[in-house]
C-alpha cells in the first residue's frame, strides 16, 4: 500500500505519495477566479496546466483532470470568470495522475473555490478511481489495453486511508480556533 503525505504553504499545495522505493512528488496552485476573456458567460471556466517529464502525458492527463474538476466545482457561482490551476509532478511515473488528482483537490479547498463536494483519487493496480463519498464517479486505465497489472488491494481500504489523510490535513490548516 502507498504512503500519501502532503503540505499546505503560501497558496502552494504539494502532496507525496511513496511505496517501496518510489516516490512521486505533486504541486498545486490555483490561480483566480478572474475576469474570463473567454466567450462563455455562463459559467466558471476551468483552465488546466500540467507540467511533467512527458509533455504528451501532460497534456492528456491535463484533459482528463480537467473533466473531473469541471464536475465538481460550482462553476455557477463565479460567472464570466476563470481559473487556472498548475499541476507540477516529478518522480515515479506509477502515481503520476493519482497525485494530481488529488493535489488538485488540496489546492481547490485550500484557495476556497466552492465544490459540490468532496473527490478523492485511489490507486488500486494499474486503475486510478476517483470517489465522492462512496461512489466511484470515474475511472481510469493507466495501461492502454485496460487490463489491471499489479496487486490489489481492497478498495475501502485504500479510500478510507486516502479521505483521512486529506482531511486530516485540510482539517488541521483551516481549523478556527
Amino acid at each position: 500500500m502507498y504512503k500519501i503525505d502532503t503540505n499546505l504553504k503560501n497558496n502552494i499545495s504539494s502532496l507525496t505519495i511513496s511505496e517501496n522505493d518510489l516516490r512521486t512528488t505533486a504541486l498545486c496552485t490555483v490561480e483566480g477566479p478572474v475576469h474570463s476573456r473567454n466567450e462563455n458567460f455562463d459559467f466558471l471556466t476551468v483552465d488546466v496546466k500540467w507540467r511533467s517529464q512527458d509533455s504528451k502525458q501532460g497534456k492528456y492527463y491535463s484533459n482528463i483532470l480537467k473533466s473531473i474538476l469541471e464536475h465538481f466545482i460550482i462553476r455557477e457561482l463565479d460567472l464570466c470568470r476563470s481559473i487556472c490551476i498548475s499541476i507540477y509532478v516529478t518522480g515515479s511515473p506509477k502515481f503520476t495522475f493519482l497525485s494530481g488528482v488529488n493535489v488538485a483537490l488540496i489546492g481547490l479547498i485550500n484557495t476556497g473555490i466552492p465544490l459540490k463536494g468532496m473527490f478523492y483519487g485511489i490507486q488500486n493496480g494499474d486503475k486510478v478511481e476517483i470517489y465522492d463519498k462512496n461512489e466511484k464517479v470515474f475511472e481510469h486505465f493507466l495501461k492502454e489495453d485496460g487490463e489491471i497489472n499489479g496487486d490489489l488491494e481492497d478498495v475501502n481500504d485504500l479510500l478510507r486511508y486516502t479521505k483521512e489523510v486529506i482531511n486530516f490535513n485540510i482539517t488541521q490548516q483551516h481549523t478556527i480556533s
